[in-house]
Formats: structure tokens, C-alpha cells, sequence
């Protein structure tokens, strides 16, 4: 019984990893991809200011 439950196991685990990869893959790409775009647009927004403010920031 040891040998068959370890030969269901070694067959099972892969596809859980498999399935669990497979839903995982797009939320984190979605996920990725938001942080860029709210990345992108804080540095769009430190070089739209005048030199005083960003002198500011500097110190």
C-alpha cells in the first residue's frame, strides 16, 4: 500500500502544482502589471514639477 500511495502521490502533487501555477500565472501578471503603471506614473509626476519643488525633495 506504502508504494501505491507514494506512485498516487508522485502522480498527484505535479498537477496540483500544475493547476495552482495556472491560476496563480495571470494574477500575477495582472498584479505586475498595475505596479508598473502606478511606478510610471509617480516618476511622470516627480519630473512634471518645477526645480524648486524638486529641490525640495532632494534634501
Amino acid at each position: 500500500m506504502n508504494i501505491l500511495n507514494l506512485i498516487l502521490d508522485v502522480a498527484v502533487w505535479p498537477m496540483f502544482v500544475l493547476g495552482a501555477m495556472a491560476i496563480l500565472a495571470p494574477i500575477v501578471v495582472i498584479v505586475s502589471i498595475i505596479v508598473l503603471v502606478i511606478v510610471l506614473k509617480r516618476k511622470k509626476r516627480t519630473q512634471n514639477k518645477p526645480e524648486d519643488e524638486r529641490k525640495d525633495e532632494d534634501e
